[in-house]
């Protein structure tokens, strides 16, 4: 797959990703104001909230500040110079975030059912 094949493939996602992103804010918001969890932050036990919270804040950050204000242009000044290497560094990078949010929910997962 080309570099050109995988942004057009991005492209057709971005949307539904930008829409997850505000739903799993909106949802994850209000579980805490039905449930009255804030107090959940403050306590250590509950580490996993704040690593799904960091995970949002990181996707959030690069999809709606950092994506369409620098790292397009970056990326596609940088494919122009090494479309291969660009393109195992993207495929990475999303593996990554792959990772990240997998580990957030089955940390949340585990942590809401007593389990860590």
């Amino acid at each position: 797959m080309s570099l050109r094949e995988f942004d057009a493939i991005e492209r057709r996602f971005a949307a539904q990703v930008r829409i997850a992103v505000i739903l799993v804010l909106l949802s994850g918001l209000a579980m805490l104001w039905q449930y009255d969890m804030w107090d959940r932050f403050a306590d250590a036990r509950f580490w996993w909230m704040h690593l799904m919270v960091f995970v949002w804040l990181l996707f959030a950050l690069l999809l709606f500040v950092l994506e369409p204000l620098l790292l397009h242009r970056v990326i596609a000044r940088r494919a122009a110079l090494a479309p291969q290497a660009t393109r195992t560094l993207m495929l990475w990078f999303h593996r990554v975030m792959l990772v990240l949010s997998l580990l957030a929910v089955g940390a949340a997962v585990g942590g809401a059912h007593g389990m860590l």
